[in-house]
């Protein structure tokens, strides 16, 4: 048996959906006015998944190793990522075979072991604390009998596991690491061990045939962050393989004080996250004390040189 085939032009197998399945049936909104209600994935963040997820038509084999996750300041990347961690400590992100219909089996990692990781330890608070948020009253906790720690989820009689671990940590090589989070990557750079975190990490996903994830903002191009590296990696055809790259840029808007023209990019950038207020973005924005190249790349997600 294998995949059915495609339905539609473009169609490919995923274990995504039943991922997202596993998401939206488990945990809740972490913040704002719909906090602790079930929580739904916008289309976008679908997309990403059931592209993330991607596995071979007749193999199974994930054809995705590791990804990126480049939008606009508030567009949900650390949430999202952070459903992700406890779809890989307990739900069906492995391929398991193909059911009578030709549809893809998915089915839980055997020993997960999964990292969020980022420079500092105050940093790993964008992804650990939204996650800690999703789990409060989620049926998950007692299902799969979770141990919810300030720095690490357990489940109890296993050695499976969620921690979160820095540049500071010591060494990490070696780890069987399963699946990794790569918090802010357009802060990681020599300089603070980042670019030997990344490194790591990712040898260690590879000998578990794991995954891994970055979630950045628009990187200042030249710096040398591991945003940058992966931007130019899968720009060339000898080291593309792989590795997906999900991002959206709103377009240039020459003069922000034309208001109208700088929503309209605005929107296009946030997408489908209408939690985001757009005119308070658009006041940040125009601000005096924010850097035009900042708002840029924060705000519109595009790649934009410091004082450019």
């Amino acid at each position: 048996m294998t995949w059915r085939g495609p339905q539609f032009d473009g169609e490919f197998p995923s274990l995504g959906w039943g991922v997202i399945d596993f998401i939206e049936a488990g945990l809740r909104v972490p913040l704002g006015k719909d906090a602790g209600e079930p929580l739904r994935l916008t289309d976008e963040q679908l997309e990403f998944l059931v592209r993330l997820y991607r596995i071979d038509p007749i193999t199974g084999a994930r054809v995705v190793r590791r990804g990126q996750l480049r939008r606009a300041k508030g567009w949900g990347k650390s949430p999202l990522v952070a459903g992700l961690a406890v779809a890989e400590l307990c739900g069906p992100v492995r391929f398991g075979g193909w059911d009578a219909d030709g549809e893809p089996i998915g089915v839980p990692e055997a020993t997960p072991w999964v990292q969020i990781a980022a420079t500092a330890e105050d940093q790993t608070d964008n992804t650990w604390t939204p996650l800690l948020a999703m789990l409060a009253n989620s049926p998950l906790v007692d299902q799969f009998d979770l141990d919810v720690g300030l720095t690490r989820i357990l489940r109890r009689g296993t050695p499976s596991k969620i921690e979160f671990v820095t540049a500071k940590s010591g060494t990490r090589e070696g780890q069987p690491v399963t699946f990794a989070v790569l918090d802010e990557t357009h802060l990681w750079d020599q300089g603070n061990g980042g670019k030997k975190l990344a490194a790591t990490i990712r040898r260690n996903v590879a000998k578990t045939n794991g995954l891994s994830v970055e979630t950045t903002n628009a990187h200042t191009p030249g710096m040398g962050s591991v945003a940058e590296d992966t931007q130019t990696a899968i720009e060339d055809d000898r080291t593309s393989a792989g590795i997906l790259v999900d991002t959206l840029e709103g377009p240039d808007v020459p003069d922000p004080t034309d208001r109208p023209k700088l929503i309209a990019a605005l929107r296009v950038a946030y997408g489908n996250s209408t939690w985001v207020d757009l005119n308070r973005i658009a006041d940040e924005y125009v601000d005096p004390d924010t850097d035009p190249s900042d708002a840029a790349r924060f705000y519109l997600n595009r790649l934009v040189a410091a004082g450019g």
